[in-house]
């Protein structure tokens, strides 16, 4: 399994938020619940998906509440929830 065309990137600046949308495929946010970190909203999932990027999200916190929101955009792709009811 090759994955050249994963990339892995840190924080951006708001300023680079838009433009970095514009470059991806799909996003994919696998926050995981330890005893110091639980995701509370998942703001970078709404953008994407405001984007009409694909997302992908774990079951931390909110994550599949905001994802199971929203089912698809206006051009019909899927935003898929791991580990959410449907």
């Amino acid at each position: 399994m090759s994955i050249d065309r994963v990339q892995f990137v840190g924080a951006i600046s708001y300023d680079d938020v838009p433009a970095t949308f514009k470059q991806i495929d799909m996003l994919v946010m696998p926050t995981q619940t330890t005893s110091r970190i639980r995701e509370q909203f998942g703001r970078v999932l709404v953008e994407a998906m405001a984007s009409s990027v694909p997302v992908i999200g774990s079951t931390s916190g909110a994550i599949p509440e905001v994802i199971a929101g929203r089912r698809a955009d206006r051009a019909g792709r899927r935003f898929i929830g791991i580990g959410t009811s449907d």
